[in-house]
């Protein structure tokens, strides 16, 4: 390998084994830090300085691989050129280090996650305080007044009024199937839609409000065996054409919230009524975001 390293700076003017080298460096001396940070740990500029640097290397040597590549006339090179891909990869992975461990934090230390929010009509400031996770909202709430500035004047019963507020323990919000800092509307996430379609070389995509929205019309559309992956998810086929009579009801929402369970956005999901029509009967639900965004649907069954 010395050999290969040699005449790679033969070639192209570039000390790649140095590189190499330094990498592992930061693996044994600066990864833990830059994990660490984004687990509540406090901030290492060192680690972070290094990973900046390795990361503008890595932008300088891609282009050596492509520029020389005539000159490169042995397996070596492209074992080298395969080794050094994953440590871009890995280099990648430590810079977005903030959304693979769904933290608050992002550029700037935040310990919390914080969105707007409208107060609903009638709705206390110690009611929304207890609502976010404060361990004593009686006399909390005027953490959530005083960052808002709110004045008594303001607060009416009506509500309406849009502030600012934050979930005081981050470690609270576990959600696995988001890949993102859990900053804001960040926490609702973002997937492929549902129908693909490609704009601008890519897939199209739909996020926050439009992707909880998506992620409702599946779970309450997923029938069991649906998904290869996980066959026991989604309502069972069984009741479909059945006899409304002998329809098992709380088996079919026990299966609904089995699904909503596995997706850390939703907080809370309250059947509401079950009714009948003709030959036809709906479950009416009602589905609340942990950013309390609420939906009410009569899934038809």
């Amino acid at each position: 390998m010395k050999e290969t390293f040699d005449n790679f700076k033969r070639i192209t003017g570039y000390n790649l084994q140095s590189f190499f080298e330094r990498f592992v460096s930061f693996i044994n001396n600066h990864s833990g830090n830059v994990i660490g940070y984004y687990n509540g740990g406090t901030l290492s500029n060192i680690s972070f300085n290094e990973l900046e640097i390795l990361i503008k290397e890595s932008s300088k040597i891609s282009p050596l691989f492509e520029n020389f590549g005539s000159n490169f006339t042995y397996i070596g090179y492209w074992e080298l050129l395969d080794k050094f891909t994953d440590i871009q990869t890995g280099l990648m992975t430590f810079q977005n280090m903030g959304k693979w461990s769904r933290s608050s934090r992002a550029n700037k230390y935040d310990s919390s996650v914080s969105v707007d929010r409208k107060i609903r009509q009638g709705e206390t400031i110690e009611a929304i305080a207890a609502e976010v996770g404060y361990s004593e909202p009686q006399e909390d709430w005027f953490n959530i007044a005083l960052s808002n500035q709110l004045i008594e004047e303001e607060y009416t019963p009506d509500g309406g009024k849009i502030i600012s507020i934050s979930f005081q323990n981050n470690a609270n919000l576990v959600i696995d199937n988001i890949v993102d800092s859990l900053k804001g509307k960040n926490v609702l996430g973002k997937d492929i839609q549902r129908r693909f379609e490609f704009a601008n070389n890519d897939l199209v995509t739909v996020e926050y409000e439009k992707a909880i929205e998506q992620a409702l019309y599946i779970i309450l559309g997923t029938v069991k065996g649906g998904i290869p992956e996980f066959p026991e998810d989604g309502t069972s086929s069984d009741s479909v054409g059945s006899n409304t009579n002998t329809i098992e009801y709380p088996s079919l929402f026990r299966n609904l919230l089995a699904m909503f369970r596995k997706d850390g956005r939703w907080s809370e999901i309250t059947l509401l009524d079950l009714s009948k029509d003709q030959d036809n009967v709906f479950m009416k639900i009602e589905c609340k975001t942990i950013l309390q965004n609420r939906t009410i649907t009569n899934l038809p069954i």
